[in-house]
This record gives C-alpha cells, structure tokens and sequence, in this order.
C-alpha cells in the first residue's frame, strides 16, 4: 500500500515539473527565410532619392553647344525624326546632231547617298552608261556613243529624300568622325579660290579670329552677305578676289569668296555643286559651301540664300540636292556637272532638270542609318 502511494506521488510529480518546464520554452515559429530575414535595412537619405516626374523637378542646364566653353564637354544627343522630302530628280541631256559623229563620250556627276541630307531610294536610266564609278567624293556615269548619225538623249531619274541639315543637326548627331580624307586638300589655294591672295589672307576677318570656331565662321558669313549683291547668273566665273573686288557675283562667287577666307583662317572648306529645289531656274544648277569643324564634321551653309526664309546660318532646307564636292573637277575639264569629247561631226547638248514633290511627310531621317 505504501509503495502504490509513492508510486502515484512520483508520477504527480514528473507531470508537475513537464508542466512547469514547458511555460518556460519560447513560443513555437515556422522555418524563416534566411535571405529574407538578412536584408540590410536602407539608409533614409539614399531610399528616399526625388523621381524626376516632369512637373516641378529642375533638370541640370542644358550648356550650348555652339559656345567657347562647351567645347570640350559637349556631348552629341539623338536628333528626334524629322520628316522628310521624298522627291524625283530627272536629269536629260538632249544630244542634237548637225553633223554625223563617229565618237562621243558624255560623262556626268549623279547623286549619292550624303549622310543626314539625302538618301537615294533608286536610280534609272534610259539609256544605259557605259560605266558607273567612283572618284575622289563624287559619283559618275559616262555615256559612249559610235556612228551618231541621229538626235539621241540621256534621262538619269533619281528617286530620293530629302532632309533639312546644317549646324543644329551637326551638333546634337556629333557626325564628325572623319573620314578618310586629305584635309590638307580643303586648305590650300586653288583656281578661283585664291586663300593665299592678300586681299584674302590678310582680311581682317582672318586675321582678327575669334576664339570660338563657330563664331569665326558665322563672322566669314555675315562678311561675305554684307561684301557681295546677288548679281544675275554669270556662266564666267570671277573667283574670290576678283568677287570682293568688284562686290557681286552669283551663288558661285559667294562660294568662292565664302571657302577662300574659311581655308585662310584654317578651316578646311569645300564648294557643293548640285541643285537647290526652290530656286528660280533649276537647270542652273547652284553652288553652296561646306566647312568641316570638330565635333561637328561637314556643315553647310549657303550665303547666296540668306535671303530665303528656309535658308539661315544655322541650317539649310530639305531641298538642296548634292552632286559634286570639286570646284575644279579634272574629270569633266574642270567643266560644271557634265563634260562630253566628240571625234568628228558637230553636236550640240540641252541640260534640262525636272523634279516632281512625290511626298513631304517621310517621318523617318533614314540617311542616319
């Protein structure tokens, strides 16, 4: 009997202590997530950074491009799309015979693709040349013809786009990498381009520089627009020095004059020949310049047009079309567009340039790609 009572007191106990020892336990917890639970908590200052939400929030300034301190720290950004002219430039050569002609070589500049200002969709040809090619920067075809007894003709039908280009687009796209280019050649002095002429080279406007590449150029523009008047076309060429001489000329001379004080203040300059689309009489053809900058690359400018509402120094309309980067081209004897050789007989050759607006609203600035 005793030892039943010590039995069941022991018994009471045990389950006294269990109870007494499980209050003491924390209380139960699911397995955590260890890489969860680790996480470092975030300093306030750099959790808590503003979001730029376009309304009240200043952006950092926006430094010009054009002037002498942005220079070294100017960064090109993306030009948005603009829309472009699509447009088709027919060029005929008309070849009247008088006398039968036992050989004739016609060669001719066509345009090319030029990056940022035009983008050539196809070209087509009536009559087939003999051979397209390439020299220098300009693009020709030559036409060969034997026993010409009868009138023949030439139409070259380009399908292009057009786009607007000039210092706004240079900056922000930053198209300066150079090509490979002998600039040496955009500097020195040349028939009609007389940059080592005194009245040329030591012209206040070369000699008195200004400090920033892009202000020096827009002096040379405002000189040439205030030295030369527009005179009527003039198939004779006077040349830089003669131009300021007599202050006229046409498109031609404003180039001349515009490249010769670009070369002599050391800025590699280059004349365009080719066709300005809103211009009186096409056929003419025009004449505009190019100064290459750093940061920049080639730039446009056309001071016989200061005139002309879509024409200003800091960008040219999207209805220039680019054919020849040589004032004196060897290649066509240093004739303007076009040259032709005859071997025996007589021939006469019409130029004749038609363009027809096929589209104003191409959104996309293909020749970026």
């Amino acid at each position: 009997m005793i030892r039943i009572k010590y039995i069941v007191f022991f018994l009471i106990s045990l389950l006294a202590a269990a109870a007494v020892f499980s209050c003491c336990l924390p209380p139960y917890e699911t397995e955590k997530d260890t890489d969860a639970a680790e996480q470092p908590i975030k300093d306030t200052d750099e959790a808590e950074q503003p979001i730029y939400d376009g309304q009240d929030s200043e952006l950092p300034a926006q430094k010009d491009p054009h002037s002498p301190d942005a220079q070294e720290t100017f960064s090109p950004q993306p030009l948005p799309p603009e829309t472009g002219k699509e447009v088709q430039l027919i060029i005929s050569y008309a070849i009247k015979i008088s006398e039968p002609v036992e050989k004739m070589v016609l060669t001719t500049t066509v345009p090319e693709d030029y990056l940022g200002r035009q983008y050539m969709k196809n070209t087509t040809y009536c009559t087939q040349p003999s051979r397209v090619f390439k020299k220098g920067p300009n693009t020709y075809a030559e036409f060969m013809f034997k026993n010409l007894d009868r009138d023949q003709s030439i139409e070259i039908s380009t399908q292009m786009i057009l786009y607007s280009y000039g210092l706004d687009e240079a900056a922000q796209t930053g198209l300066s990498t150079k090509e490979d280019t002998d600039f040496s050649l955009y500097l020195e002095p040349e028939k009609y381009i007389e940059s080592d002429d005194p009245i040329i080279s030591e012209n206040s406007i070369v000699v008195d520089q200004a400090c920033c590449p892009v202000e020096q150029i827009q002096m040379i523009y405002d000189y040439v627009v205030a030295s030369i008047n527009y005179d009527a076309y003039n198939p004779q060429s006077l040349g830089a020095v003669q131009a300021l001489k007599e202050g006229r000329g046409d498109c031609t001379e404003f180039t001349d004059v515009f490249v010769a004080l670009c070369r002599a203040s050391g800025f590699p300059a280059r004349s365009i020949e080719g066709y300005f689309l809103q211009g009186e009489n096409i056929s003419q053809g025009h004449n505009w310049p190019e100064v290459y900058l750093e940061r920049y690359g080639w730039v446009p400018f056309d001071p016989a047009m200061h005139h002309h509402a879509e024409t200003t120094f800091y960008g040219l309309a999207n209805a220039y079309v680019y054919l020849s980067f040589v004032r004196n081209d060897p290649l066509l004897y240093n004739f303007h567009y076009y040259c032709s050789r005859t071997w025996g007989g007589q021939a006469e050759i019409i130029k004749d340039i038609q363009f027809y607006l096929l589209n104003e609203n191409i959104a996309a600035r293909k020749a970026w790609n």
